[in-house]
């Protein structure tokens, strides 16, 4: 079946009643992981069907980005656009989150919506309500039975750990599971069951899951810890574990069966039946198999350009709605530099009519910021932060803009901001690795507001101070390309020694990305959370007024950077 959540967002679902009931029974609402298919997939229709055979109603629905609601539906192959679910999640979480909401709210208020849908139901009793799920589904029923009390029982698969030995294991997973500033606010897995109590919770568990058992048990006890305070509450939270991946068990299923008939009072033996399991297509919702191919409806996207369009920027604290940037700081989590400069020389190459030196200095998380110095023959007495997405190798070649730059009298310093070059992320790629970029590292950021935005500004005014205090330079300007924009207009407004920006190439503002279905991954690193309610990027090129602002579309164009720069130097 077919429901709305939202006007014209449409969920496909599946209801499973078991035969012969003749009274209100209790019934499970069952939240997909991350399958292709959905609730469809062999492994959650053997725990669906395990559970209707054992008397209980049964709602399964499709997460929005699976099974029939794919976001980006390419009817030529049949497939994601994106590759699969923690794709179709993340890609649409930095439209989202710039606008101000984010997936976590598309995706529990469809499981809401879901059990408004069961209350109309008159086989169901409402008073005997359950949910379950696994691995990304365990997201989703952790959620709803932190925040809907008409969960009676909440059993909870292969997700709950700590953030803290998830950090140390996995690392930060796809959009629906990080919330804006969680950890920066306190809330970690813990507390999706705090919230419940003295409602009943299981806490199910493999030994050798990506979400860590030590932190599976030690949240475990943390609750069980706070659980004897409660009344009521000491015999409603239980655990079971099993030696396995991320993955279902026998075992494990039992203890389930048990849980949902000992809390929702239906008893019975809890064997897990063999199960023979429906085709997908046997359990197909729309003609074609999917709704944005079936019927006229809105999705991610579109929701979200409609909700961005009705935004009216405002600075807090600002009546002539300039930028308020103590606010700006704290919304893109800027930290100011040291104002002490510790400055590493490792070395020099000699090039025709100028050299370059290498330096690494430290940022004001501590970690390095290395940089090459191009230090002309003959200098102008004027200075240039460069920064690259390439890095600064990728401007250290022979016959360069740069080079001309340089050859012009200009002392030219090109950093490897975080995430960049020396900098970059390793090995680390993430569950939702996009063209090259890992979506994880924002939103790992987006727990602790971080943002790579503001943690690059701050790595281009640290290197600023280093290029006054150890150069001596007083004339110092910038010039950025393609997505490094944001961050160099942010450390253009914040620090006020960067005389003049350029801006080269690809500059999205944040209502471009937002208005652009496909837009370009390079851009997810330019995430500000919230930011559109604020302001956009071209207002920051006029607050850095009398300042001087240019920008190019092409690159490689040498002579038009030069007299760009010639002219914000002009006396």
């Amino acid at each position: 079946m077919l429901f709305e959540s939202r006007p014209d967002f449409y969920v496909t679902s599946s209801l499973y009643i078991p035969k012969g009931i003749d009274k209100p029974a209790p019934a499970i609402l069952y939240c997909s992981g991350h399958s292709a298919l959905g609730y469809r997939s062999p492994v959650y229709q053997h725990v669906i069907i395990n559970l209707v055979k054992k008397g209980f109603i049964v709602f399964a629905f499709d997460p929005v980005g699976q099974g029939e609601r794919i976001q980006y539906y390419d009817p030529n192959t049949g497939q994601s656009r994106m590759g699969g679910p923690t794709r179709e999640h993340s890609y649409p979480s930095v439209q989202l989150l710039l606008a101000g909401t984010n997936l976590v709210n598309y995706m529990v208020w469809d499981g809401i919506r879901a059990l408004d849908y069961l209350a109309t139901r008159p086989e169901v009793d409402i008073n005997r309500i359950g949910v379950t799920g696994r691995s990304g589904g365990g997201t989703q029923a952790a959620y709803l039975g932190a925040v809907d009390d008409r969960v009676k029982a909440a059993a909870i698969e292969n997700y709950l750990t700590s953030f803290a030995r998830l950090y140390e294991s996995k690392g930060p997973q796809d959009a629906e599971q990080n919330l804006t500033h969680g950890i920066l606010k306190g809330i970690d897995h813990a507390d999706l069951l705090i919230a419940r109590l003295p409602k009943a919770s299981l806490l199910i568990a493999t030994t050798n899951d990506f979400f860590s058992i030590q932190g599976a048990r030690e949240t475990f006890e943390q609750v069980s810890t706070l659980a004897k305070l409660y009344p009521f509450a000491q015999d409603k939270l239980f655990m079971v574990e099993d030696d396995a991946g991320h993955a279902s068990t026998r075992k494990n299923r039992e203890a389930l069966y048990a849980f949902f008939q000992s809390q929702l009072e239906l008893p019975g033996p809890v064997t897990d039946l063999e199960i023979t399991v429906p085709a997908a297509a046997e359990l197909r919702v729309c003609a074609s198999g999917q709704v944005s191919t079936s019927t006229p409806s809105e999705n991610l996207f579109s929701l979200n350009k409609k909700h961005a369009s009705t935004i009216q920027p405002t600075f807090p604290k600002h009546p002539l709605s300039l930028p308020d940037v103590s606010f700006i700081k704290e919304l893109v989590g800027f930290n100011q530099p040291l104002d002490t400069v510790n400055n590493v020389f490792t070395g020099r190459v000699a090039r025709k009519g100028y050299v370059i030196e290498k330096y690494f200095t430290y940022s004001s998380g501590g970690y390095l910021i290395p940089y090459l110095y191009f230090k002309p023959e003959l200098p102008n007495g004027k200075a240039l932060i460069y920064v690259h997405p390439e890095g600064k190798e990728s401007m250290a070649l022979p016959g360069s803009e740069l080079e001309r730059m340089v050859q012009s009298g200009y002392a030219v310093f090109c950093p490897d901001l975080i995430g960049i070059g020396e900098m970059g992320p390793g090995s680390y790629k993430g569950d939702a690795y996009i063209d090259g970029v890992s979506y994880n590292m924002c939103f790992m950021g987006l727990q602790i507001n971080k943002t790579v935005v503001g943690l690059r500004s701050s790595d281009i005014v640290a290197l600023r101070q280093v290029i006054t205090r150890a150069f001596l330079f007083d004339d110092i300007y910038a010039i950025s390309v393609d997505e490094l924009a944001s961050p160099l207009l942010h450390a253009a407004l914040f620090d006020e020694a960067i005389k003049g920006v350029l801006t080269i190439g690809d500059f999205a503002t944040y209502s471009t990305l937002v208005n652009t279905e496909y837009y370009d991954s390079r851009h997810a690193f330019s995430l500000v959370p919230n930011v559109l309610l604020y302001y956009d990027l071209p207002i920051l090129t006029r607050a850095i007024a009398p300042r001087k602002y240019a920008h190019l579309d092409g690159k490689g164009a040498g002579p038009a950077i030069l007299a760009k720069i010639k002219g914000f130097s002009a006396k």
